[in-house]
């Protein structure tokens, strides 16, 4: 294993790679570094580039989840982007991904089985699962070098598949191949039918054709295929041309017409005799014991084959033998409005005149449970379709059926507008090519409980128009179309009678620069309703646009009262006190009153010492999501009063949309360390929300400690400091760093910084403090072989109430911990170290450099067994590993009387205290930073900052 002593860190970085050995230590390195240097190569292959602006390659199949897993994190972002149209020009991996997706979905195309074939009075079947069959002609009609194949990538649990396969043989080839199998045996087959299982994806002037003959010489048209016919199962009965022949030919022709075509798929060929009634139907959807289906399903079949069936029977109930409730002429039936939670049984009976076919097996499904919300409700589109809505397809009309989809756009999450700064809305691409059918999409909520009309509510949403994958405004095009339509007997029936909102570019609509603020007024409407979104286009490629959905939300027409956080926890140093800002907002669309006071509950419950803590600022940003901008309150900035909790303000008037920002004061200057509670409560006019209440917790804590010596992190450089102990029954490398006492001393607490590399706290067996006495210029003793020269050691369990860990620094509270450490006057060694349950490994925590000015002796580093080869037998200067580390980060606390004590009160201190721009040019700006520190022993407010001085500003 090649492992090295010594680490960088990178605090925000997306990969961590181990580079760089370490001067003469061939096998083993000391060091690590995360300065990433990420090589990035790719390679195009000119003959796999297509000119995808002018074809279809964007509409992609339906991406399956269960064919996803078959694929990397990504390769699936890879699809994920192809299929949303984001990649113009993929490269050779890109397409290798897209390629084996490709194959995988054509491998799980339905295919009439051996089993299901078997059933048909089969004469042959063919599922190509030992490849083309021997003898079977394949011929290259155009010299291209290209003829059917078995297709490539197979997917494990789907069936096999040839190919002829324009796509793959690239640009500038004319493929023309012709697949003809050998005699068929049909003598004494009184009806003759043929089952084809197979996918064509058309292009421009590419065709397909299936051709028979009974004497492989005269051959006939059997099916001539001038468009994409995707997933398809086509049965022709070729009864009355070829009954009374001996042998029947079957052959498959394909031409990419001279451009750079798709393919034609062929999964399965059947050839059998009908019996005159049909054979059992196929039971497709919803799945034997399917779970969660929607309320308003639609039982879906295909037929069993046979003769034709004319009409089929339904069976469906609540009951294992359901009864008959309908017959039909089509493949599926809609069932009415199913209850929650409850389980159904379905099968189907086909009939003709000759008669019926047994009945279908029995399938059962459980109803999802009750899906209903209730306003008031935000939409997460971080996941688009959110939790319970749905995206199905059909066109708007006065009696809107959904439907299979004609084109597989569909509405996705995407930052709103295209502009990473907003948060996800929900997107569609309303772009058509010439091949592809229109886009008829919807995006449907849940059924919403509107109450019984003593409660108005509102729809609000912001709606944004952009050109494809960009930010700038746009509009629809001529055959575009959006809408927001209700229904209102949930969801079972859509009308475009319903519509509460629309856009349309046949007429013209247009919304100013591409964007705005949709208000619905839903009064009136009670019971149980449903959302739909709806985007439309007929055909066409341009404008090539987004039409964007977001921030959208139900409200009362009454005010509703909002507030944030939820909690408010407060850990204040006794003697001080500390301010923290909560929300209050009005949701609804009236005048919100709130009237807020605050309670303490003062009653000491423990005590928990904690060290002292510096609070900077406290910020909020000027505007949430979906609410409009108001001031803050003059009243934010509190005036300190001796009461152990207050509030900046006691009463508001909140119009819709507006806020205030409240600052909830904690004053720990009357009491003694603890734990303490209270609450801030309020009174409301919002109907459903009189009253409500904040908890607060107050943690006061004893005074803290100063600091005896610190040493703060002087660069990235880390080092390790870790007992592995799968190697050789535990052994490590231990580093060290000297301190010294002028006078006998309590030590209170300890701190190491460093950085953790590829693992995390919990995979930590423990952490371990020794501090040993200096025996000329090096520790007298280690951790691994001579710990009992140790003055004191600790060791920690991750779960410790001492410890605590904040980004690899580890503390240690002695006084939390029952220890007492007094040190004499004289130098120390402090080593600290993990201990972790594996051999030697760069994936372990490293500690921070501290610089080459800090105090005594160079950090010293010792390997006293067999860990990284046992460099270092004796304690060694760290400069040894690189001048850098001359000595660690590392803080020690302790009682030091009347020490150095943080000033008392907020106190703010500014850096620089001027500033000079120079000179600037014109036409141009240019600006500089100040930063703003609170030296202060409690919470610094900054309520307001203005600049004056024409020409300055300061960003929101």
């Amino acid at each position: 294993m090649n492992t090295s002593y010594r680490q960088w860190f990178i605090p925000v970085c997306l990969f961590m790679i181990s580079v760089f050995g370490l001067m003469s230590f061939s096998s083993s390195a000391y060091a690590q570094s995360s300065n990433n240097q990420e090589h990035l190569t790719q390679q195009f292959s000119a003959d796999i580039q297509k000119n995808f602006s002018e074809t279809e390659i964007h509409q992609l199949y339906e991406l399956s989840p269960e064919l996803l897993t078959a694929f990397t994190s990504d390769e699936i972002r890879t699809l994920l982007a192809w299929h949303n149209k984001e990649i113009s020009s993929p490269s050779q991996e890109e397409m290798e991904t897209i390629f084996s997706y490709r194959d995988a979905y054509l491998a799980s195309l339905p295919v009439m089985d051996a089993g299901n074939a078997q059933l048909l009075n089969t004469v042959f079947s063919e599922d190509f699962s030992g490849g083309i069959p021997a003898g079977w002609d394949n011929r290259d009609d155009s010299n291209s070098g290209f003829v059917w194949e078995v297709g490539g990538s197979q997917a494990t649990g789907f069936s096999d598949f040839i190919i002829a396969d324009s796509d793959a043989a690239g640009s500038g080839n004319n493929m023309v191949t012709t697949l003809t199998t050998t005699a068929i045996d049909i003598s004494g087959l009184s009806n003759i039918s043929i089952i084809l299982n197979h996918d064509y994806r058309d292009l421009t002037n590419s065709f397909a054709q299936v051709l028979w003959s009974t004497d492989n010489s005269t051959w006939q048209v059997l099916d001539d295929i001038q468009d994409s016919r995707r997933g398809a199962i086509d049965e022709y009965d070729v009864t009355a041309a070829v009954s009374g022949n001996d042998d029947l030919y079957l052959r498959f022709t394909y031409d990419d017409a001279e451009v750079w075509a798709w393919w034609w798929a062929l999964n399965s060929i059947v050839v059998y005799e009908p019996t005159p009634q049909p054979n059992p139907a196929i039971l497709v959807s919803p799945a034997d014991s399917a779970q969660g289906v929607p309320a308003l399903a639609k039982l879906v079949w295909t037929s069993g084959g046979g003769s034709a069936a004319t009409e089929y029977d339904v069976y469906f109930g609540t009951d294992a033998n359901p009864s008959l409730v309908g017959t039909v002429d089509t493949t599926m039936w809609d069932t009415p409005l199913l209850e929650y939670s409850t389980t159904y049984y379905w099968n189907v009976v086909a009939k003709n005149d000759a008669g019926s076919a047994e009945a279908s097996p029995t399938y059962s499904f459980t109803v999802e449970d009750d899906p209903t919300i209730s306003p008031p409700f935000f939409v997460d589109f971080s996941e688009v379709p959110p939790a319970n809505w749905s995206r199905p397809y059909g066109e708007l009309s006065t009696d809107t059926e959904f439907t299979d989809a004609a084109n597989s756009t569909n509405w996705v999450s995407a930052n709103f507008g295209n502009d990473s700064e907003n948060d996800p809305g929900a997107r569609i691409n309303l772009w058509v090519s010439g091949t592809a059918g229109p886009i008829h999409r919807w995006l449907v909520s849940p059924p919403i409980d509107m109450g019984d009309g003593s409660v108005n509510y509102g729809l609000l949403f912001d709606l944004a128009i952009t050109e494809y994958n960009n930010t700038n405004p746009a509009q629809l095009g001529p055959e575009d179309y959006f809408a927001v339509v209700a229904s209102f007997d949930n969801g079972q029936t859509w009308s475009s009678e319903n519509v509460l909102y629309e856009l349309s570019g046949f007429n013209g609509d247009t919304i100013e620069d591409g964007f705005d603020n949709v208000e619905i007024d839903l009064s009136g409407v009670t019971g149980t309703a449903r959302i739909g979104f709806y985007a439309s286009r007929l055909s066409g490629t341009s404008p090539d646009i987004h039409v964007h959905v977001g921030n959208a939300r139900m409200i009362s027409e009454a005010p509703i009262l909002g507030f944030e956080p939820e909690m408010l926890d407060f850990s204040v140093t006794s003697g001080t006190y500390d301010t923290q800002i909560m929300e209050v907002f009005n949701q609804g669309l009236a005048t919100l009153t709130v009237d807020l006071s605050a309670s303490f509950g003062g009653t000491l419950m423990t005590f928990n010492p904690n060290e002292f803590q510096e609070i900077v600022k406290q910020q909020r940003e000027a505007q949430e999501a979906g609410l409009s901008m108001i001031a803050i309150h003059d009243a934010i900035t509190p005036a300190v009063s001796s009461d152990p909790l207050s509030i900046s303000e006691t009463s508001l008037s909140l119009e819709p949309g507006e806020y205030a920002l409240i600052a909830v004061t904690a004053n720990a200057t009357d009491l003694a360390a603890g734990s303490y509670s209270g609450s801030i409560d309020l009174t409301t006019n919002d109907p459903n929300n009189a009253t409500a209440s904040i908890p607060v917790n107050l943690n006061v804590n004893a005074e803290p400690y100063p600091p005896l010596v610190s040493q703060p992190v002087a660069g990235t450089g880390g080092i390790v400091s870790a007992l592995f102990e799968l190697e050789a029954d535990g052994t490590g490398a231990f580093s060290a760093e000297d301190f010294s006492v002028s006078e006998t001393t309590d030590i209170k607490g300890i701190t190491v910084n460093g950085f953790f590399s590829n693992i995390d706290p919990v995979d930590l067996t423990s952490a371990d403090w020794h501090i040993y006495p200096d025996a000329s210029g090096v520790p007298a003793g280690n951790p691994e072989t001579a710990s009992e020269q140790a003055v004191w050691t600790y060791s920690a369990s991750l779960d410790d109430g001492a410890l605590s860990i904040n980004d690899g620094s580890f503390s240690l509270n002695l006084e939390t911990a029952g220890e007492s450490l007094s040190l004499d006057a004289g130098t120390y060694w402090l080593v600290f170290y993990t201990t972790q349950p594996t051999a030697v490994s760069n994936d372990r925590w490293n500690w921070y450099e501290g610089g080459v000015d800090a105090f005594g002796s160079p950090a010293k580093i010792i390997t006293p067994g067999s860990a990284f080869d046992g460099g270092f037998p004796d304690w060694t200067d760290l400069t040894a590993v690189d001048p850098a580390f001359a000595s660690l980060s590392f803080e020690i606390l302790a009682d030091l009387g009347e020490g150095t004590v943080p000033p008392t009160g907020p106190v703010l201190s500014l850096d620089p205290e001027s500033l000079d721009f120079g000179t600037v040019v014109a036409g141009t700006n240019n600006s500089l930073d100040i930063t703003f520190e609170n030296t202060g022993d409690t919470n610094l407010l900054v309520s307001d900052i203005t600049v004056t001085g024409e020409g300055f500003s300061i960003p929101e």
